[in-house]
């Protein structure tokens, strides 16, 4: 019984020591424009990326993502890392995954230039993950090699965990934008039922008064 309890505390210890640094940011990209966000990392980092598109338009943005270079020494071209047209028709947030080799400043960028009118709102994640066990002059180290089991656990779990967090956000954010649908729809319903009375109305009152004049000019000729 005691080496349960201590396993455990040793478990919970260790996802103490490997929970991730989250960022999350929910932003509104302009049509005919663009946002960027850097930073710098070390490297032997575990970099998370994660994006989705709340609401605009067909929920479409083009995402990119880039290493500009050491921040003593920035790149006149940076290394594209990723780029991709999302749409969120795929049913998932978009995620980019990736163990940092290089020491320096990355950044994210949304790409909303190829819509004229539409703005999107856009909710993104970043998770920073250290990586345990990593000698720092070996760049080509697999760390899920020199893991200790117990490590290993604690990691897995911890990434779990992450997963799950992201995606409880991605069906927050859609339950959020299907409640939108609904009043938009329920109010556009309401005026629309509005605007038929007053015609009907309009069309009733219209009857009447010809109706009665022509009565009249009839009288008027007998």
């Amino acid at each position: 019984f005691f080496y349960s309890r201590m396993k455990v505390a040793c478990i919970l210890f260790c996802l103490v020591i490997v929970a991730p640094c989250v960022l999350g940011l929910t932003l509104q990209v302009e049509p005919k424009s663009k946002e960027c966000f850097s930073e710098l990392y070390p490297r032997h980092r575990n970099l998370n990326f994660n994006w989705q598109v709340i609401r605009g338009g067909l929920l479409d943005i083009n995402v990119q993502i880039r290493y500009d270079g050491p921040e003593q020494r920035p790149f006149d071209q940076p290394e594209m890392l990723f780029e991709k047209l999302y749409f969120e028709k795929d049913h998932a947030p978009g995620s980019f995954d990736t163990i940092l080799k290089k020491e320096g400043i990355y950044t994210i960028c949304f790409d909303n230039t190829m819509s004229r009118f539409t703005a999107k709102v856009v909710r993104f994640d970043t998770i920073v993950q250290n990586k345990w066990g990593m000698n720092a002059d070996d760049d080509d180290q697999d760390p899920s090699e020199v893991l200790e089991p117990m490590e290993k656990s604690a990691k897995r779990i911890s990434e779990e965990l992450e997963t799950l967090s992201v995606h409880q956000q991605y069906m927050r954010n859609r339950g959020m934008r299907h409640a939108w649908t609904q009043q938009s729809t329920n109010s556009r319903i309401f005026w629309l039922s509005v605007l038929e009375s007053i015609v009907l109305l309009s069309i009733s009152f219209a009857q009447v008064y010809y109706i009665k004049r022509f009565f009249k000019s009839n009288n008027r000729l007998i």
